[in-house]
Formats: structure tokens, sequence, C-alpha cells
């Protein structure tokens, strides 16, 4: 059992380290037995916010939720992270495709394009409506070209934050006509 006062200071020292994305420090604190998990896997949120991808590797080899994770990743923009979670099963459908739509908020446009080619959800309005509202164009474009709806409430999220060209093409878009079946 580990002293309570000790393992704070390590775990403490582990979310400063990820902080500062000191990845060898990160793997020694983890060796001492720092716990990844603490405080609701804060030094995985340092990392993410600092853009440290190798620090979150090493946090994620040290046993971190790789679910946290992709959420985590895909809200900071950190397209290749996101890529490698996925390929190793991370829930992109978690927190009902929280993922997704950190991703959109933040105006990333290459990881929201990944999470879509990896099959993340856009069935919920959320993400449109989120990219919509900050003018990320590109990003509606990608999320209506995969299939997403709720274009009416994204349209006038657009028009109302002052997003003309984003509104512009959600008025203009047109879904893809669905061609019948031939029959022999």
């Amino acid at each position: 059992m580990r002293d309570t006062s000790i393992a704070e200071k390590i775990d403490s020292a582990l979310r400063m380290a990820a902080w500062e994305g000191d990845t060898e420090t990160v793997n020694a604190l983890i060796a001492a037995g720092a716990d990844v998990h603490a405080h609701t896997d804060a030094a995985l949120w340092n990392a993410a916010i600092g853009g440290r991808a190798d620090t979150m590797r090493a946090l994620l080899d040290g046993g971190a939720d790789k679910d946290i994770a992709l959420i985590e990743a895909a809200s900071n923009g950190l397209t290749e992270l996101v890529g490698e979670l996925l390929a190793k099963g991370a829930d992109a459908q978690l927190c009902g495709g929280m993922a997704l739509g950190m991703a959109a908020i933040g105006g990333h446009t290459e990881t929201v394009k990944v999470m879509l080619a990896a099959g993340a959800d856009f069935y919920s309005d959320s993400a449109l409506f989120s990219a919509a509202g900050e003018g990320h164009t590109e990003i509606v474009r990608a999320l209506l070209e995969a299939g997403a709806y709720g274009r009416p409430d994204a349209r006038r999220q657009a028009e109302k934050n002052g997003h003309a060209e984003t509104a512009k093409v959600l008025r203009n878009w047109r879904t893809p006509k669905l061609r019948p079946r031939k029959t022999a």
C-alpha cells in the first residue's frame, strides 16, 4: 500500500510532467507507481491540451483509457493520434459521439475527416450544429458529404453568429438523390 502523501506527490508530478510534455519523466513516474487515472485522467488531459501526442502515448502505454484519450486528442486536433486510437479500437461513439463533436467545434478539419472515414457517427446533429455555429465551413461540408442532417438548425446558428459562407453552404446543399434500382 502506498503512503497517501507520497502517492499524491507522485501523481501531482505526473500531471505536471504531462503538462510540460516531459515524456521521459512521465515514463519514470509511471514506473514509480504514479496513477495515470488520478483526478479523472488529469495527466492525459494536460498532455492533450498542450498537443503533446508522444506524452499521451506514454500515458496510454501506462494504462490510460484509450476512449478518454480519443476525446482529448480529437478536441485538440491531434489527427495522427486519433487515427492510431481508432485503429486500436477506441470507441468513437462514446458519449454520443463527443470526440467528433469536439473536433468539429474546434475546427479540426482533418481530424473530423479521419473520424468520419473510420465510421464515426455523424447522425447526431450536434457536430454539424457546432461546426456551423463556429463558421467551420469545410467541416460542415465534410459532415454533409457524410450524410449529416440538421441543416435548418445549423444554418440558423451560422447566420446568427455571422458566418454567411457557412450559412450559404447549408442553404444550398442538396442531398444526393438515390437512384432507383433497375429491375430485370
